[in-house]
């Protein structure tokens, strides 16, 4: 990848296809649909902009009862059409709670197998 988002990826990323509830600062609250996740934030697929820099809370859920609830800040966002990647938003996790980050650390990490090989 060679695109002026690499410089800001601070951790690995993995495909997620999961609901994500959004609340704004205005106090509106919407469900989107997730691309991609990371222990540092969530990439979510919409045509529903929020403004970069924007604060906001998300919730969802990862699978085997690992749930994440943090808050962050729109850190880009997508509107390029055609694109290699959906249109949408990107938000940095600004804090997470300590459970929320073990739920990330577990389902972003390579299986063991993968790691000892």
């Amino acid at each position: 990848m060679n695109n002026a988002t690499d410089g800001l990826r601070r951790f690995p990323r993995k495909r997620f296809g999961n609901d994500v509830y959004v609340l704004d600062d205005a106090g509106f609250g919407f469900v989107l649909e997730a691309t991609d996740v990371s222990r540092g934030g969530v990439f979510l697929k919409t045509a529903l902009l929020l403004d970069e820099g924007e604060a906001c809370f998300v919730r969802f859920q990862l699978g085997e009862g690992l749930a994440v609830n943090a808050r962050g800040h729109v850190c880009r966002t997508n509107m390029t059409v055609p694109s290699a990647h959906p249109p949408g938003f990107a938000i940095r996790f600004d804090y997470l709670d300590e459970g929320s980050r073990q739920a990330l650390e577990r389902f972003t990490s390579p299986p063991l197998h993968s790691a000892l090989s």
